[in-house]
């Protein structure tokens, strides 16, 4: 195998979903963030005239504050969720040639991750490179 090369591809479809739904919630929360900027702006330009009270001028402030929070929980959800799509994929950490796999007793238990060969072979575990001298 050559270094980086795929091994194993899993199911993705469920993450790729999560993918989506994290993107929208980032989409939505700087759409909420800029409504909140701007009625900052607002507060900051009208507070000074006595035009709205300090306590509007407050709750527009922490507003804007708020949805800037959300939007970086948002945008770190969504880079968890792209973390977790790199590992429905196994990609060799090595070039050379997989002789073996390392697993332990009972590692084929329900829910364990396996890998079937081409000659039909079922592998659980971590696959490791020979090593030739």
């Amino acid at each position: 195998v050559k270094r980086g090369q795929v091994l194993a591809v899993f199911s993705d479809e469920l993450v790729q979903a999560d993918v989506a739904m994290a993107r929208a919630a980032v989409n939505e929360a700087e759409a909420v963030l800029a409504e909140a900027v701007a009625n900052a702006n607002r507060a900051r330009e009208l507070s000074p005239k006595g035009v709205i009270s300090a306590q509007q001028a407050q709750q527009a402030y922490t507003a804007e504050r708020t949805a800037q929070a959300r939007l970086e929980s948002a945008k770190a959800a969504e880079q968890a969720q792209r973390l977790r799509l790199k590992f429905t994929q196994v990609v060799a950490p090595d070039a050379g040639l997989i002789c073996g796999s390392e697993s332990p007793s009972g590692a084929a238990d329900k829910g364990a991750p396996t890998v079937a060969t081409g000659s039909g072979t079922v592998m659980t575990g971590r696959a490791r490179p020979c090593h030739h001298q």
